[in-house]
């Protein structure tokens, strides 16, 4: 909940600054985004994430960007072993997005389960390797996903095999601005 309270707050904080006054850099754009779907094996997943684009090129006259992302997911699992069933994932991930349909995102995940009475246990794996791969099948459409990622340590109840996920997301270009053209 910290780290939703932290991506909202940073949100606000980037809306709220006169832009005007500060001297950004050539690109930047922020995407906040939401996505729910569905883990192998497991259950549901959702999680909420943002994008911050820090450089574009162009490439074959489509745009290529770059950037950062963080994510914080939650997804369940078939609750044999425990009766805690809802994972909490972290991920920090280096972006890279063709024209905004193809967006692949590369980077670190850790999770958190709770669990024990009132939640009052927390059982966390190591950071592990992030992979995502996005499409847009329709512009300014749904992104469709697929997601996986290592645990180093694994958490309870996971088992051995590695979370996968397939997913639709929606996100919005809260914060674009375009490198200046030359006047040449």
């Amino acid at each position: 909940m910290k780290l939703i309270r932290t991506q909202l707050l940073a949100t606000i904080l980037l809306l709220s600054i006169n832009l005007s006054a500060i001297e950004l850099p050539s690109y930047l754009a922020v995407s906040p985004g939401i996505s729910c779907g569905y883990t192998f094996g497991k259950g549901w997943n959702a999680g909420l994430y943002t994008n911050i684009g820090i450089g574009q090129q162009q490439l074959n006259g489509a745009a290529l960007s770059h950037g950062l992302n963080v994510s914080y997911t939650f997804f369940t699992h078939a609750p044999e072993l425990y009766s805690e069933n809802l994972y909490r994932v972290l991920s920090l991930n280096y972006v890279a997005s063709y024209d905004k349909l193809a967006i692949v995102k590369l980077g670190l995940a850790k999770t958190k389960l709770k669990w024990g009475v009132d939640h009052r246990n927390t059982k966390r794996s190591s950071w592990g390797l992030n992979f995502q791969a996005e499409a847009m099948p329709l512009r300014n459409g749904l992104l469709v996903g697929f997601r996986y990622f290592q645990l180093k340590d694994q958490c309870m109840g996971i088992g051995g095999r590695e979370p996968k996920f397939i997913y639709a997301a929606y996100q919005y270009n809260l914060l674009e601005s375009l490198p200046a053209k030359n006047k040449n």
